[in-house]
């Protein structure tokens, strides 16, 4: 990476903004899967010690985004299609789980602003099939998730979950799909918050699974050589 006025972050909090800024960069596909990092260098276009880069990058190592190789260096990790799909099951199973919580805690404002997620994202898969519509729908649809989870009220399940989130992240934006299947993704969250609204755990559940099915059909569909 080259050195940037762009790449210089404030002195508060430099840990955090670190690791946002080493995140963000994976996210845009500035790093892609596979690029070699320069901690040195990182930290030199930061304008901070290597100390919060390291424990930046160890956050990353942590959450799957990064992985080091012995006697290779450090690395943005690549897409592992076995371990996507785990990713995906580990989350319903999450969502399965908390299920009762969920719908105990659920009210009126947590569904009024799921439909109003949903129906930016509806709009959005309107919109012609382009790489601004997914980057704008993809934060979308992660928040529409971790307001979901979120009402479990477990901040260990809604910290994990969001680390699965940051890796099926990457992978749909390095997985290009049609707009037919972000529409396909809409309906889907129709039933879950159907569920919701009407309090339902059993059909919460099999809402859930539904949409996680299907969202590994897709990335199944673009991965041939997955065993199903």
């Amino acid at each position: 990476m080259q050195n940037s006025p762009a790449m210089k972050i404030d002195s508060s909090s430099i840990r955090d903004q670190v690791y946002e800024k080493l995140l963000e960069l994976i996210l845009s596909g500035a790093l892609a899967p596979g690029a070699r990092l320069d901690l040195t260098q990182m930290a030199t276009d930061m304008g901070v010690s290597k100390t919060p880069v390291k424990e930046a990058i160890q956050r990353l190592i942590e959450n799957g985004m990064i992985e080091v190789k012995p006697r290779s260096g450090t690395f943005v990790s690549t897409i592992d299609p076995e371990r996507t799909v785990q990713n995906f099951w580990f989350r319903l199973a999450l969502e399965v789980g908390c299920a009762t919580e969920i719908v105990a805690n659920v009210g009126t404002d947590a569904v009024r602003t799921l439909r109003a997620l949903n129906a930016e994202m509806r709009r959005l898969s309107d919109q012609a099939d382009t790489e601004e519509m997914i980057r704008g729908f993809l934060p979308l649809d992660a928040r529409f998730h971790n307001t979901i989870i979120d009402l479990a009220g477990n901040a260990v399940v809604s910290d994990r979950y969001r680390q699965t989130g940051v890796l099926l992240q990457v992978m749909r934006l390095k997985r290009h799909h049609a707009r037919d299947r972000y529409a396909q993704v809409v309906g889907e969250h129709d039933a879950i918050v159907d569920a919701l609204e009407r309090r339902d755990i059993e059909a919460l559940r099999a809402a859930c699974r539904g949409h996680v099915e299907a969202a590994i059909q897709r990335f199944a569909a673009q991965s041939p050589h997955l065993t199903e």
